[in-house]
């Protein structure tokens, strides 16, 4: 988000985060990435607030869906409010595709299934780095804050993921289907996974 197309330019970000949302009256997800180029399509989001989407149909997302041949890097943004079948927050989907938060807020977002916060699936590549946080999310079924599966591979970097919910399994983080997850912080940038509920275990 910039203040004017100058500052979009010189690559200054305006002082407050531009807002992108779906009005109530036509509910369907925000962003949607859908990249079928051979080249790798590379998008950036910085200095956003993206929040009133809605798709509860099957396999649907709320904030964003990203799928295909995709580098995706979302920055100093916050994602919230969404709701969505398979990723509230968040979808994404495939072997090419991948998802970098950079100093970002998923937040308040809601699953009908799973992956309030982030849905990741089919081999698809998340970083969660520089501080972002997953909070505050919730699941009608399993994943509150992430729900990883199919061989889908996760890095959480010094952030955290806080007070989630869901109905069943993995309030903060769901994982099957051969998938993985690296957690890495330290003494200075620790990663906090906590606070998390679900009814199961």
């Amino acid at each position: 988000g910039y203040d004017d197309c100058e500052s979009a330019l010189n690559g200054q970000p305006g002082q407050d985060k531009t807002i992108w949302f779906k009005h109530s009256v036509s509910p369907s997800t925000v962003v949607t990435i859908n990249a079928n180029e051979v080249n790798q399509s590379v998008v950036t989001f910085s200095n956003f607030d993206i929040n009133n989407g809605r798709d509860e149909s099957l396999g649907g997302a709320g904030g964003m869906k990203i799928q295909g041949n995709t580098s995706v890097t979302v920055f100093n943004s916050i994602i919230r409010g969404n709701t969505g079948d398979y990723g509230g927050g968040i979808s994404i989907y495939g072997e090419n595709a991948k998802l970098t938060l950079n100093s970002s807020e998923i937040s308040q977002n809601t699953a009908i299934t799973a992956g309030a916060g982030i849905s990741c699936i089919l081999s698809a590549t998340v970083i969660i780095q520089l501080e972002s946080n997953i909070f505050a999310n919730a699941s009608g079924d399993i994943g509150g804050g992430l729900y990883v599966s199919s061989d889908c591979e996760v890095s959480i970097i010094s952030s955290d993921i806080l007070s989630n919910q869901t109905t069943n399994f993995g309030g903060g983080i769901y994982a099957d289907g051969g998938s993985s997850i690296s957690i890495t912080g330290d003494l200075a940038e620790p990663v906090f996974i906590s606070t998390n509920k679900s009814n199961t275990n």
